[in-house]
C-alpha cells in the first residue's frame, strides 16, 4: 500500500544526486593512496567511511518510497557528507592532500541540494501524516455516528445491527 505524497524512484543510476554522490567518493578513494602511512587509521579511515556512508545514504534515500524513510536518510547523507568536507578540507590544510576548489563547489552544491531533499522529504512527510489524520478523523466521525450518538439515543430509536 502507498502512501500520499510518496514518489517511485527510477533507476538509481539516472539520479543525478546518486551520479554526484558516487563521483565525489570515488574521487575522495583516488586520493587515498596519497596519505603517508601513518595517516593511515586516522585521517584516510574517517575520509574513506564518510564516502562510503555518503554513497550508501544517497542510494537510500533516493530509492526509498515512504516520505519519513527518505527525510531520516537524507539527514544521514547530510551528516556523512558534511563529515566528508571537513576532512578532506583538514587533509587539504595538513598538507596530505591538494586542495582542488572544483572539488569543493562540487561538495559545497551537493550540501544545498541534499538540504533542499530533507526539506521536500519533511514536507511530503507532513503531508502525508496530515492525510492520516483526516483519514482517521473521518473513521472516528463515522463510528461516532453509527454508535455512540445511538447509544444516547432514548429508548426505541437504537438502530438493530
Amino acid at each position: 500500500m502507498t502512501q500520499k505524497g510518496t514518489v517511485k524512484p527510477g533507476k538509481l543510476e539516472d539520479n543525478p544526486l546518486w551520479r554526484e554522490a558516487s563521483d565525489l567518493a570515488e574521487y575522495m578513494y583516488s586520493r587515498l593512496v596519497l596519505f603517508p602511512p601513518d595517516e593511515k587509521w586516522d585521517t584516510v579511515r574517517k575520509i574513506r567511511s564518510s564516502a562510503n556512508d555518503l554513497m550508501f545514504d544517497v542510494g537510500q534515500a533516493v530509492s526509498n518510497t515512504i516520505p519519513i524513510g527518505a527525510e531520516y536518510e537524507w539527514g544521514n547523507a547530510s551528516k556523512h557528507l558534511g563529515g566528508l568536507k571537513t576532512m578532506y578540507r583538514f587533509a587539504c590544510r595538513q598538507g596530505f592532500l591538494e586542495l582542488e576548489p572544483k572539488i569543493m563547489v562540487r561538495l559545497d552544491k551537493l550540501v544545498e541540494q541534499i538540504q533542499s531533499e530533507i526539506a521536500n522529504a519533511a514536507e511530503k512527510t507532513k503531508l502525508n501524516e496530515e492525510h492520516q489524520l483526516n483519514l482517521w478523523r473521518e473513521q472516528y466521525r463515522l463510528w461516532r455516528e453509527m454508535y455512540v450518538d445511538d447509544f444516547h439515543k432514548p429508548a426505541g430509536h437504537h438502530h438493530e445491527g
